[in-house]
């Protein structure tokens, strides 16, 4: 079987019958504790083979579909189950792949109408879960923190930083809920910090946030390269902060810091119509030519 034979797209798999394949995620299991695509098997990638090879019963005659996280190590392992006589594909893109597609509802005859509807719908229902289903055991003791702790006064700018995964966007929810029913003004803003993420995982961010009905702004890694550029020259915040000492999230949190610390500077020093002390003049980030 040709290679552009064993691919199979997340839009062609949605025409298949379900009966007619199995689904087999062959990532670690650090990976699929963030998610598995529907109806999918665990087998790990160095067992796949010499499971599927010897527990016929996994496939019940079905198809043997594939996927690790792009799309390229699970096209290696179709390819020698086909070999074994064993009919397999693998899914193009591969987890990322599938995730965008199923976030974005990609189908073929669903016109953009009916895919807003249909994100509207899902983004009701998860607000309804948290005002309902889960409003006792998240919404009623975050509120309660919130105002036993006094964390919100009266016209706070609350930044929420979105991560990507599910607790930060659980607590953008949240906030959104909290501003529904606050009963002095204060203004949330959502934050993401971009530190080079690759295109697909950028992409799920924006769209879960687009899902979820979070306004999220996202900031690219400008702010990184200049923070890099800043540390080879003249160390200056980060000194504090190097990548031997501690592991590598505690550098993250030390640039996120950072970045946070520049842009508030040069939003303030734009304002205030006067230079930076340590480049002479704010820094603009440089606009494309689009």
């Amino acid at each position: 079987m040709a290679d552009t034979q064993i691919e199979i797209t997340p839009q062609e798999l949605k025409m298949l019958p379900q009966d007619s394949y199995q689904l087999i995620d062959t990532r670690d299991d650090a990976s699929i504790a963030y998610g598995m695509a529907n109806g999918a098997i665990h087998i790990p990638q160095e067992a796949v083979v010499d499971r599927l090879t010897s527990e016929p019963e996994l496939l019940k005659g079905r198809t043997a579909i594939l996927y690790c996280a792009r799309g390229i190590l699970s096209m290696e392992l179709a390819s020698e189950l086909n070999r074994r006589g064993i009919p397999s594909r693998s899914l193009t893109g591969g987890y990322n792949g599938w995730l965008l597609a199923h976030l974005a509802g990609d189908t073929p005859d669903e016109s953009e109408e009916e895919k807003e509807e249909a994100r509207l719908a899902r983004q009701k229902r998860i607000e309804d879960s948290i005002r309902r289903k889960f409003h006792v055991p998240l919404f009623s003791r975050f509120a309660k923190a919130v105002r036993d702790y006094e964390l919100i006064q009266e016209n706070d700018k609350i930044a929420v930083c979105i991560s990507g995964g599910k607790d930060s966007m659980l607590m953008a929810k949240l906030f959104q809920e909290l501003k529904r029913h606050n009963k002095f003004p204060f203004e949330v803003v959502y934050l993401v910090m971009d530190p080079g993420y690759n295109a697909a995982n950028r992409k799920i961010i924006e769209e879960n946030a687009r899902m979820l009905g979070i306004p999220a702004t996202i900031f690219d890694n400008y702010h990184y390269k200049r923070i890099n550029a800043k540390t080879r020259s003249d160390q200056p915040r980060l000194e504090k902060f190097p990548r031997h000492v501690g592991d590598e999230k505690q550098h993250t949190i030390a640039r996120c810091l950072c970045i946070a610390s520049l842009q508030y500077k040069e939003k303030r020093d734009r304002e205030q119509n006067r230079p930076c002390p340590d480049k002479g003049q704010c820094i603009q980030k440089p606009r494309s030519n689009a």
